[in-house]
Parts: structure tokens; C-alpha cells; sequence
């Protein structure tokens, strides 16, 4: 029987790394299916025990932001409204896997994250596969080992979070596209073309990734029929999940949107002369998923002088800001780029609502998953280099490279780049076990390799100034802001509330949002004296913040410090003209002057 193309590539690649191919003997699959079981059991343990350590912890116990916008959304889902009456605005899919876990088990976030374990375990038993698929059984179980013992993806299995069931959906994707590309069937592409798609709804730049994997599958010189039916059956896939999504949101908000509406959004917030490249809110916004749509197209209106602006309009008018910057200011958004692919090639797990070193700080059995990046990023790029080298790029090289484009075309944060360790986990394996034991061996090899690894230790280990400031800072302080501003605001405990936010404050003395949120619990406790500091301590980095101004003015007509009151109200109603609170304040503050009627 003659042999596909495939199977003889594979066995090239073999010869050249020195490796064996996946064997069918039984006796050779004994130990591996001994060990897998072993990881996998001890990988789910740790989870668990991390799931049940972080349970009263105030950040487990009340969900905010995202986690509260997903969470209302399924349940919503689960009481019947599955098509929606909305365009989505943000990645939809994992609203309806909440939704689906809420229907058949009941609301609680707590089953949710067990839920989120076992996944979690799958994602692991999927990186075995994959590793063992193109190079062998003992790489698989190296892979396995690895992801075991990221602290990471420990980490994530513990939040009310789409990341864990994305990182599933993206490993999952990665290995059905791997036995596509080595099957001469359709219905491998087909497959793999659908679990892109899935996973597309919970990581929109997904896309990127697909268009680069489908080109892969048409590379090979093969006869025109051949080639083509792969490629074509594997976007046939995405398609199928991407134009039902693309089709609903036309049913319902009468809008071609391909999957959410927030992607210009996105794109300008990572694009901007303000940003250095991590998560940082535009002075538009609020601050909660609920309102981020509202307020987008409240802004894009007030700029364009359009309205009403349907979601697509919206994203395209902040796609359209982007690509004004880029023109007007190339230099900017070239050092702006290499800025994000330096924060996403650094070993800090940059947060947004919550924070791996808060956990990490407070919680052992995270602490327990000893593996970080640094060592997933060491050794991955050593072996996808010597790979490379060896025996030409794979499909682990083209997801690395499509991936981290699609990352640096919007912004870098911890969840957003958690996806690369998949490659990257895999690599490693492969150079653990075929390149360091050679080293052992032979010492030129080893003094080249020894410094090429502490030369990328070093680069991922390495904090400049800028990045101290805008992001380390930032992402240390962040989980304290939120956890105070949980007690404070949720449950009404003051105390230890500002105790959270002044541990804050002292990580990150110069944030206008800490300070914010300590003078809005002393306001509450009716403690002015100590809130007003606060506020102008904000307003000297935020000044364009109108709630502030108006509550200094407050803080001042209390005291009797007409003057000042009047100051604050004029400043809060020239950044919103039209508030009548606003104007009544200062109508108020005038008049005690004596220069009302």
C-alpha cells in the first residue's frame, strides 16, 4: 500500500531529531500508560485543593466584573433566553457553557470551578497527545509533567473566568489540526476547522490563528485536488461556527458583526499614544462589562457626530482612530509593538481584575505549582529554535508565530497570553528529552546552550523602568483595589476594606484609581477628612475625572469652604455640561458665596 506524503514527512522529521515515532507495540505503551494516569490524577488533585483553599476568600466568595457580567449573562441564558436580543459585544461562548453548567447542576460558581478542573486535566491529557503525536510517548508525558505544574493554569481554574475553558477549546483545536495535517481525510480538517471556531468564541484573535494554520494545510506540493481539500474543509469548519454566530447577530441587532463588537474597541485600546502596550482602561469608560458597549458608543457618537451608530460602525469607527495613530505617529506605534512583545515574552503574569501573585501570596497549593514561565519560556524557545534547525518548522512553529502576532495587534495581559504556553510547553518537552541529556555529554553544546538559556532567562526576568511603573505596579496593587472595593461597596466591612486598599496604595503610590476608591470608602463612613486628600491626590493624575470634582466640591461646601466648593462644582460642569446635579451644586456653592439672588 503506498504510504501518504504525510507519513513519510513525519518519519523525516524523526531522523532528524533522533527520535522514534510513536509505537503501536504494547509492551513500549505500558510504562506511558501507567505514568499519564499518575500526571493527570495529580494535576486534577492540585487543582481541587487550590479550588477549596481560595473558597472564602472575598474575591472567590463575590463575583465582580467579568465574572459578575458572565455569570448574570448565563443565568439569563438559562431561563430561556438562549438566542439573545443583542448583538454580542464580548466573546459570547463562554456565557452559554455557564449557562449550560447552571441548567443541569444549579447556580454555583463553586461546581463551576470543579467543572473547570477537570477541563483543566483534559487540557493536560490533550498535550500529552499532542507531544506524543509528533514526537514521541516520552516528550507527551514530559508535556504532561509540565502543564501539571504551571502555576498559571492552576491558577485560572480557581476564577469564574472564560480563560481555562479557552485554553481547552485552543489545545483541543491544536491537536485535531495536528492529525489533520498527517491524515489524508477531510473529516480531520473538518474538525479541526470546528474546534478553531469554538474556540474562536472565546478568543477572537483565534481567527489570525486559523488563517495561518489553513495556509499550512495547503503548503505541501501536492496534486491541486488533494491540496485544496483539506484547506477547504478545515475553513468549511470555522465557517460553520463563525457564520452562525455572524448569522444570529444580523437576526437579532440587524448588524453584519462577525462575532462581538468590541474588536475595534480592543484594537484601540492596546493602540493609543497613552498605553505601553498592557490592559489600561480609556477615561470613556466605566469600568464594568455591563456598561463598556453603552459607553463606547456613547464616545464614538460624540466624536463623529453620528448617531445613532450601529455595533459595527463602532467598532469600525475605533479601528478607524487606530489606524490614525499608526499613519500619524509610526514611530510611536512601532516602539509600542516591540514594547508588547517584550511584556510578552516577560515572566510577569500581568493582571487585570484579579492577580496571580495575590493568590499566589496567600494560597499554598498554587504556590505548589512550582512551574512558571520563565522555564516554560526558556526552554520552549530553545527547543523551537534547535527544532527549527533540526528539521524545519511545524505546525507548533506557525501557531507560536500566528499567536503572538495576533497578541501584539491588540494588548498583553496574562489571560490574553496564557495560549502561547501550549507551543511553548511542547518545545520544551521535546528539548528536555532529546537536547539536555546530549549536553551532559558533550561540553562545547553545553556551554552554547547554557548561555543562549541564561540569556532568555535574563530577558524574561528583566524589569526596566517602564515597565515597573505603568505595569508591575499595576498588576501587585490590582487585586487589592478590587478586594477592598468588595468590601467596602458588597459587604460593607470598612475596615477591611481600606485596609486592602492601602496595602494598595503603598504598592502603587501614584494610581488615580486607588485613591479614588480609598476616598469613596472614607465618604461612606462619613470620614470627609480623610477622603479629601484622597480625591485630590487623584485628580492631580486624573483631572479629567468629573464624579471627583464633584465630590471634592462636596467635601468643601460640607466644610464650609465655599470658595474651594465653587471651584470643584464649575470644574466638574465644564467636563459635563449638561448635568443638572452638577449645575445645582454650583448654583448652591454661588449662592453661599453671595453671588446668587
Amino acid at each position: 500500500m503506498r504510504k501518504h506524503p504525510r507519513v513519510h514527512a513525519a518519519r523525516e522529521i524523526s531522523a532528524a531529531t533522533g527520535e522514534q515515532l510513536p509505537s503501536h507495540n504494547r509492551m513500549q505503551q505500558v510504562p506511558h500508560r501507567i505514568l499519564l494516569p499518575v500526571v493527570l490524577l495529580t494535576g486534577l488533585i492540585l487543582r481541587l485543593f487550590y479550588i477549596h483553599a481560595i473558597r472564602n476568600d472575598v474575591l472567590a466568595k463575590v463575583l465582580v466584573i467579568d465574572a459578575r457580567f458572565y455569570d448574570a449573562w448565563a443565568q439569563t441564558i438559562a431561563r430561556g433566553n438562549w438566542l439573545g436580543r443583542e448583538i454580542f459585544h464580548q466573546d459570547p461562548l463562554y456565557a452559554y457553557f455557564l449557562a449550560v453548567c447552571y441548567k443541569l447542576f444549579g447556580h454555583s460558581a463553586d461546581f463551576v470551578r470543579i467543572i473547570q478542573a477537570f477541563l483543566d486535566t483534559a487540557t493536560i491529557g490533550l498535550l500529552y497527545s499532542t507531544a506524543a503525536l509528533l514526537f514521541s510517548p516520552v516528550v507527551g508525558i514530559t508535556a504532561a509533567c509540565i502543564a501539571a505544574f504551571y502555576g498559571p493554569l492552576v491558577y485560572y481554574t480557581g476564577l469564574l473566568d472564560k480563560t481555562t475553558f479557552s485554553i481547552f477549546l485552543i489545545t483541543l483545536s491544536l491537536f485535531l489540526f495536528s492529525r489533520a495535517y498527517r491524515r489524508p481525510a477531510a473529516r480531520w480538517s473538518l474538525l479541526a476547522g470546528v474546534a478553531n471556531g469554538l474556540a474562536a468564541l472565546t478568543r477572537g484573535n483565534m481567527l489570525i490563528v486559523a488563517l495561518a494554520l489553513g495556509a499550512v494545510l495547503a503548503w505541501p506540493s501536492q496534486e491541486t485536488r488533494t491540496r485544496l481539500r483539506r484547506p477547504l474543509a478545515f475553513a468549511l469548519g470555522v465557517l460553520m461556527i463563525v457564520g452562525a454566530v455572524t448569522l444570529r447577530n444580523y437576526i437579532v441587532g440587524k448588524d453584519w458583526v462577525l462575532l462581538s463588537s468590541n474588536s475595534g474597541l480592543n484594537l484601540l485600546i492596546g493602540n493609543n499614544p497613552h498605553t505601553e502596550g498592557a490592559y489600561m482602561e480609556p477615561p470613556f469608560l466605566r469600568g464594568v462589562p455591563e456598561s463598556e458597549y453603552a459607553d463606547s458608543r456613547e464616545f464614538a457618537e460624540h466624536m463623529s457626530g453620528r448617531a445613532p451608530m450601529k455595533p459595527s460602525e463602532v467598532s469600525g469607527f475605533y479601528t478607524r482612530q487606530v489606524l490614525k495613530f499608526v499613519q500619524e505617529q509610526p514611530r510611536r506605534w512601532s516602539e509600542l509593538m516591540f514594547q508588547k512583545l517584550f511584556l510578552a515574552t516577560n515572566s510577569l503574569e500581568i493582571a487585570e481584575t484579579y492577580s496571580y501573585y495575590y493568590f499566589a501570596e496567600k494560597y499554598s497549593p498554587l504556590r505548589a505549582a512550582v512551574i512558571d514561565f520563565k522555564l516554560v519560556f526558556t526552554l520552549g524557545i530553545l527547543g523551537a529554535f534547535m527544532l527549527l534547525l533540526r528539521a524545519g518548522f511545524n505546525e507548533l512553529h506557525v501557531f507560536l508565530f500566528a499567536y503572538t502576532v495576533s497578541l501584539i495587534l491588540f494588548f498583553v495581559t496574562s489571560r490574553y497570553r496564557l495560549p502561547l504556553a501550549i507551543p511553548l510547553i511542547i518545545f520544551g518537552a521535546w528539548y528536555a528529552v532529546n537536547e539536555l541529556p546530549k549536553c551532559l555529554t558533550d561540553k562545547p553544546r553545553f556551554v552554547v546552550q547554557l548561555f543562549l538559556a541564561g540569556a532568555l532567562l535574563l530577558l524574561c526576568s528583566w524589569t526596566p523602568a517602564w515597565v515597573k511603573e505603568r505595569v508591575l505596579n499595576s498588576t501587585f496593587a490590582t487585586s487589592h483595589t478590587v478586594a477592598g472595593h468588595t468590601y467596602c461597596h458588597v459587604l460593607g466591612n470598612f475596615r477591611e476594606g481600606i485596609r486592602e486598599m492601602e496595602t494598595a496604595k503603598r504598592i502603587y503610590p501614584t494610581s488615580p484609581d486607588i485613591d479614588l476608591q480609598l476616598a469613596g470608602c472614607y465618604d461612606m463612613m462619613g470620614d470627609s477628612a480623610k477622603a479629601l486628600p484622597h480625591y485630590l491626590d487623584a485628580l492631580k493624575f486624573r483631572p479629567q475625572n468629573h464624579e471627583a470634582w464633584n465630590n471634592t466640591g462636596n467635601i468643601y461646601f460640607m466644610n464650609k469652604n465655599f470658595r474651594m466648593a465653587t471651584s470643584a462644582f464649575a470644574a466638574a460642569l465644564r467636563l459635563k455640561p449638561d448635568h443638572s446635579v452638577y449645575r445645582s451644586n454650583l448654583e448652591k456653592a454661588k449662592k453661599m458665596l453671595g453671588y446668587g439672588q
